[in-house]
This record gives structure tokens, sequence and C-alpha cells, in this order.
């Protein structure tokens, strides 16, 4: 760089910080200064500096306020459909459950119905057997409604019998016999048996009984809600119980057994057990005659080993009741035997020519006629003081367990004996 080159290049710095005046104008002679001289011209314009070093960073301000939300944005294209996954494994099979309950199968009476109802009960009975016996598995249901039904009816077993009527409704009646002898169901007299209930029977006159419960295999009846009256007994039980397992067994509940002749008892036993809770069992004499007739009978009617038995508690019997083991062949105890528990028993009497309460004929085997009487009361029109209730003659002794009954005439007297003949009074003793 020569001198000149620098000469130039210091004239332009001062030109550009103001060094450089315009010339001096000439001095005048009284030595004032002379008039400011014309500026001069501008310098032209320096080389930028170089950078200056960056600032030190400043301390964070405070956050703004937050702004507004922006707008929902459009929504996006559906994408394309993914590929099927794979199919998942089998799952263990789930544990069986409790079988439900048991209904059976539902047949419905009514007078003059028709399909699918029955117009008559033999017709439902046997429409609910017609694919075969029903079991104790698969039972049926025949409901009749309130209507008159002149009819026999052969009862099936597991097949029920269910009319609307409670005790002396008479609304739904059957005027014919119902007839029970069951086909034996796993040789056991638990498995084979019908039930009746809330229905009234009017059995003709001709008739075998209102009930006539019969044949040779071991069964049970069950009896719920049933008046049964007519000039023949009510109820008749003669089924002898030689197949299968079980004596043949009648039970009665909240039920009438009425008889409206004087020969004819509202409950006849031959062979097997009747067992009444609540159940009125009657034969009242008509206007005119002085003494009641047998109301129940208890015995067989031909040679048989077979047991008769009945058990009654909480019963009401208008009647004398007439009990004969002469034809049992039986040397069993016990095995003709009547029981008497909570009950009452009203006789008709005169003294000229008495009757009993219980009239007994028994076997030549001591025992094998027995009798029960527990709280129960009796009463007579009129008696005889001192005369027995029960009398036995002649053959084996008759034990009759007693223990706290009560007696009383309507004449006033009420010192009655227990037992006479051969029938003898054992005390039940206080425990």
């Amino acid at each position: 760089m020569t001198r000149e080159d620098v000469d130039v290049i210091v004239a332009l710095c001062c030109a550009r910080l103001g060094f450089v005046s315009g010339a001096r104008g000439e001095r005048g002679r009284d030595g004032r200064p002379g008039a400011p001289g014309l500026p001069g011209e501008r310098g032209q314009r320096g080389f930028s500096g170089a950078d200056g070093l960056p600032g030190v960073k400043g301390d964070k301000g405070d956050p703004g306020a937050n702004g507004l939300p922006g707008a929902d944005g459009l929504p996006g294209v559906k994408g394309d459909k993914g590929d099927k996954g794979d199919p998942g494994t089998n799952g263990l099979p789930g544990v069986k459950g409790d079988p439900g309950p048991l209904w059976p199968d539902v047949f419905v009476v009514s007078p003059g119905a028709t399909s699918p109802f029955y117009a008559s009960i033999q017709a439902a009975i046997n429409a609910a057997v017609s694919g075969g016996e029903r079991t104790e598995a698969d039972p049926a249901l025949v409901l009749i409604l309130p209507g008159d039904y002149t009819e026999d009816v052969f009862l099936r077993k597991h097949v029920a019998l269910l009319g609307l009527d409670r005790l002396n409704q008479f609304s739904t009646i059957i005027r014919g016999q119902v007839s029970c002898e069951l086909t034996l169901e796993g040789g056991v007299r638990e498995k084979t048996f019908a039930t009746v209930a809330g229905l009234c029977i009017f059995p003709p006159s001709g008739k075998t009984a209102g009930i006539y419960f019969t044949g040779a295999n071991s069964q049970k009846l069950i009896l719920t809600d049933v008046a049964i009256e007519g000039s023949v007994p009510a109820l008749l039980a003669d089924n002898t119980f030689t197949v299968g397992t079980g004596t043949s067994q009648v039970l009665l509940t909240d039920s009438r057994l009425r008889s409206t002749a004087l020969l004819s008892p509202a409950l006849v036993v031959k062979s097997g057990s009747v067992e009444a809770s609540r159940t009125d069992i009657w034969n009242r004499p008509p206007v005119g005659v002085s003494s009641s007739p047998n109301s129940i009978k208890i015995g067989p009617s031909l040679a048989q080993s077979q047991s008769a038995t009945v058990a009654l508690s909480d019963c009401n019997i208008e009647g004398n009741i007439q009990i004969d083991s002469s034809l049992s062949t039986s040397v069993t105890a016990g095995a003709i035997g009547l029981s008497l528990l909570r009950c009452t028993q009203f006789i008709l009497n005169v003294t000229a020519t008495p009757i009993r309460f219980v009239l007994v004929t028994p076997n030549a085997t001591a025992g094998v006629t027995t009798l029960g009487v527990v709280l129960s009361a009796f009463r007579a029109t009129a008696w005889t003081s001192g005369t027995a209730m029960i009398f036995g003659n002649p053959g084996g002794a008759i034990p009759v367990v007693n223990r706290l009954n009560s007696f009383l005439a309507d004449t006033g007297v009420t010192g009655a004996t227990l037992t006479g003949g051969s029938a003898v009074n054992t005390v039940m003793g206080a425990v």
C-alpha cells in the first residue's frame, strides 16, 4: 500500500467522523474572523465495524395468557379394514347345572269342553297315559273345573286329580265310583300312588263304594279336601298288597266320609291301612231310629292274614265302630287294630237296648286285635252307669291302650267303664 493510499483512507475516516471541515476562509484584515466557508463535501461512507459480542441472556419472562382453543379439525379419512385375526382357541365345556323343577303335564276338564280340553275326567286320565303309564319322574295332573261329572273314574298312578273345592263346597262333583287299582312301580308302595284333592263324590246306589281301593299290588292313595256321601260305603279298602313291598295305605286329610244308609258303614277296611287326620266319619241315623248304625267296620271278610288297621287323629265320628277279626288268620300282634288320638265320638243310644262305642270280635290269638284310645272324648244320648264303652267277646284278649279320655251321657251319667269282656284296659303310664 502506498502513502497516497494511506492518506486517502485517513481522509475518509476523518470525514466520516466529522473531523474534516470545509476550507478555511480568509482572515479578515482587521483581525476579525471572516465569513464561514461553505461546507465541504460529505465524504464516502466508511466500512461497517465488526459485529459486537452477543449480550448476556436475560431472565425468563412470565408466561403469557393461554390462547383460545383451536377449532376442531376435520375427521381424518377412514383407514383401510385390517386383516381378519386368527380364531381363538375353543373354551372348556361348562359344568352341567342342576335339573330344573319338575312340572307335570296338565290336562284340563270342564263340562261340555272341546279340544284341547276334556269334557270328562276319565277322558283326561286316558289322555295322560296315552303314551304309557306315568312314573314318579314323569307325573301328570288332571285339573277339574267346577261342574257335575256323571261317570265312573279309574285312577292311574302318578296322575293326580285336582278339583277346586274345599270341604262342603260341593261345586265339583263326581256322580259315580272312583276305583283305585294301580300298576306296581319299582316293586314298592312308595312309588305306586295316586292323589285326589278338592272333589265331592256322590256314588249312586248299586255301586261298591264311593272310593273302591282294591287290587293285589302294594299301593297308596292320598285324599285331601274330599267329601264322599251316599248310600254305599264312602271308602272301601280291600287291597291285599300281596305283590310288592309295603302295606297298602289310604291317607286322608281334611275330608268327610258319610253314609246315608243304616247298613252301610261310611268306612270299611277289610285289608290294608287307613290313616285319617281332621276327617269326619259319619253315619247318622234317620228320624225315628233310636240307636246309631255302624260308621266304621274293620276286619277281613274272608280268611286271610293281611293286616287291617285304622288310625284316626283329630277326627269326628258319629256312629259306633265294629271290629271283627274272626276271619283273620294272622298271629301278628296289632294286625287288626284301631287307634283314636284326640278324637270325638257320638252315638245315639237307649238304655233298654244299649249299643257300645266299639264292639270287637277278636280271632283266637291274644293281642292280634289291639286298640288305642288317647285324649279322646265320648258322648252318648243315654247310658247305664258302669257299662263298658269298648266291649270284646269271645276269642283272645284285646289290649286297649288308654290315657286321658273322657265320657258324658246327655242324661248326666259320667260313670262309664272303658273296657269289658275280652277287651282289657291297659293304662298308659305317665312319663
